[in-house]
């Protein structure tokens, strides 16, 4: 399924106790590789190009999309380790 309306990554810093949204897959410093690894599995593939002007600080990545099980599809997401940027 298509998210037409929003974004499959967000690449996000902590600014105090909040996350900031600095890059989606719209950037050109994002990278979503989605490949088949069997008739039944999909592989997906984040990558983030970090700026040479990123702020310092600590990043993470988030990712939502759709899963296909039993004919159902189902939403799942998940969240990178955190990673600091220096």
């Amino acid at each position: 399924r298509l998210q037409t309306d929003s974004s499959y990554i967000w690449v996000e810093r902590q600014v105090g106790n909040e996350w900031q949204v600095v890059a989606t897959d719209n950037s050109p410093d994002t990278q979503f590789i989605w490949s088949r690894d069997a008739p039944n599995c999909s592989i997906i593939e984040v990558r983030w190009n970090i700026p040479p002007d990123a702020a310092p600080g600590l990043y993470r990545i988030r990712y939502t999309g759709h899963a296909k099980a039993q004919g159902r599809l189902t939403s799942i997401g998940g969240v990178s380790t955190s990673l600091h940027v220096v």
